[in-house]
């Protein structure tokens, strides 16, 4: 199975509706199936860009939430730094 990773511009493109390319996101990520994955860094920009079009910042965490955008786990639980 493949699985699509996804950067904040897009992101912030299909949640706001003054951006100048809502159109393009609203066709290309609507179909896309749910479980798209993030890192932390999109959320925070994503919730900053979406913010200053005046779109509240929660609305992007209600898309993890709901299971459209995945945080994966890199990292084995069992490592550490100095092992």
């Amino acid at each position: 199975m493949s699985r699509t990773i996804m950067d904040a511009g897009p992101l912030v493109a299909w949640l706001c509706p003054r951006d100048e390319h809502r159109d393009w996101a609203v066709s290309a990520l609507t179909p896309m199936p749910a479980g798209v994955l993030v890192c932390e860094a999109v959320l925070a920009d994503a919730c900053h860009l979406a913010a200053r079009d005046g779109i509240e910042p929660g609305r992007v965490l209600e898309v993890v939430e709901r299971g459209g955008l995945v945080l994966p786990h890199w990292a084995p639980k069992s490592r550490s730094f100095d092992s």
